[in-house]
């Protein structure tokens, strides 16, 4: 028998027993549509921890008060206090550092007229811009003498500008921060990321300020070091560890009273996690590859035992075993290439289209991104194929070693 004879023969036994076809055809587009759209929403929280990053700033380092807990967990002791300006004007002159920026926060209801929102006061310096590459909308960021004066000035996130003040320009109006007026002098433009990093919805007062003024303290709830390349960002760390523990008088026993992470750790870390979610879920969605496998095998057993007599009288009029197996392995193919090709379709089409449908895109603010890896959908042919095979062999051989006389005799 040809092989052109061989796929007519198993696509009229096929369409033979319709209703049986379509379900197993089912069990491989399920598992095949599940693995791509799993690989689809893994690349995109990839994508969209990388994107949240990146708007952060780049090439940064990171300095804590607290040491690391002793504890199961390495939470900082965020309630110790041991960071101050000074730090930041000493490791301001270290080499390839290009800025330091100080940054002290704390939650307010921060009031325009009769409107009230929640915002995170962030006291820090006009470095602040460069390190974290803001750019200002309207008006200006405060200088270096505002700093210096404990000036009552504010420069509003975008979203903390657009809830307190809709339509009306900011510029030059009074707010009151814990009962204190302060003046809008600026609004920075849209950042974006996540509402963990509260890019645009903070308000940037001069660090003076903040701690004499509202915070009532005289130590920084971080330090944020941009260096002027990334290949240098090791080295910086290293530096500014030996700064601080000079500074600090921390001797070679005790454990040092601040933390120092970049921003490379952070995504990688972020990266990582994300990366073994996906994986997991990956794992998962194949399972649902092997119970299509399964199915096929089933079918393909129960088709063997149907078909016996026309095995039989197929071997009676001189079929070989490799013909019989060559057509019962073409069925199982057949199957799970038909249903790797539409799970394909129907896993391109949910990836693209499901997050952007308006109650999830409402729901999540319009966040989450979905990213099609050619390479899972290659992998997912591939494994789709590959399942016909394996589970369609056995019974192929079953057929292919059936008596003929026997057979014959079946009914």
């Amino acid at each position: 028998m040809t092989f052109f004879r061989a796929v007519k023969v198993a696509l009229g036994a096929l369409v033979a027993n319709k209703m049986r076809s379509i379900l197993a055809v089912l069990g491989i587009v399920i598992g095949v549509a599940a693995v791509i759209i799993v690989v689809a929403f893994g690349k995109g929280a990839q994508a969209q921890v990388e994107s949240t990053i990146s708007k952060m700033g780049v090439n940064l380092i990171f300095v804590w008060p607290g040491n690391r807990s002793t504890g199961g967990g390495a939470a900082r002791n965020t309630s110790a206090e041991t960071l101050s300006l000074e730090d930041c004007d000493a490791v301001a002159e270290l080499p390839h550092v290009a800025v330091v920026a100080p940054e002290v926060r704390r939650n307010f209801q921060i009031k325009f007229m009769n409107r009230n929102e929640n915002a995170q006061v962030n006291g820090t310096s006009p470095e602040f811009l460069q390190a974290r590459d803001f750019k200002v909308e309207r008006g200006e960021f405060f200088d270096k003498s505002a700093v210096l004066a404990r000036s009552r000035v504010a420069v509003l996130g975008w979203q903390t500008a657009i809830d307190l003040f809709g339509g009306i320009d900011p510029i030059g109006r009074i707010i009151q921060i814990d009962r204190k007026n302060f003046q809008v002098i600026g609004v920075l433009a849209f950042k974006g990321g996540d509402t963990w990093s509260r890019l645009d919805t903070s308000v940037y007062v001069p660090v003076t300020t903040a701690l004499f003024r509202l915070f009532n303290r005289r130590h920084l709830s971080q330090i944020t070091i941009s260096v002027d390349g990334e290949p240098n960002i090791d080295g910086v760390m290293k530096d500014v560890e030996e700064e601080l523990i000079r500074r600090h008088r921390i001797g070679p026993r005790m454990e040092p009273d601040f933390q120092i992470s970049s921003m490379n750790e952070m995504r990688q870390g972020m990266s990582a996690a994300a990366q073994t979610f996906t994986t997991l879920l990956i794992i998962i969605a194949s399972v649902s590859l092997l119970v299509g496998g399964i199915g096929i095998m089933n079918i393909m057993l129960v088709s063997v035992t149907e078909r016996t007599r026309e095995i039989g009288i197929r071997k009676a009029i001189g079929a070989k075993r490799w013909d019989i197996l060559k057509q019962f392995l073409i069925e199982s193919m057949t199957i799970s290439l038909l249903g790797g090709l539409i799970g394909i379709s129907i896993g391109i089409v949910v990836a693209e289209w499901f997050p952007r449908l308006p109650f999830l895109a409402a729901l999540t603010g319009g966040k989450w991104e979905s990213v099609i890896s050619p390479g899972s959908i290659f992998l997912s042919f591939v494994f789709s194929c590959a399942v016909g095979v394996l589970f369609g062999t056995y019974p192929a051989v079953k057929a292919a070693r059936l008596n003929p006389v026997e057979a014959l005799r079946y009914e």
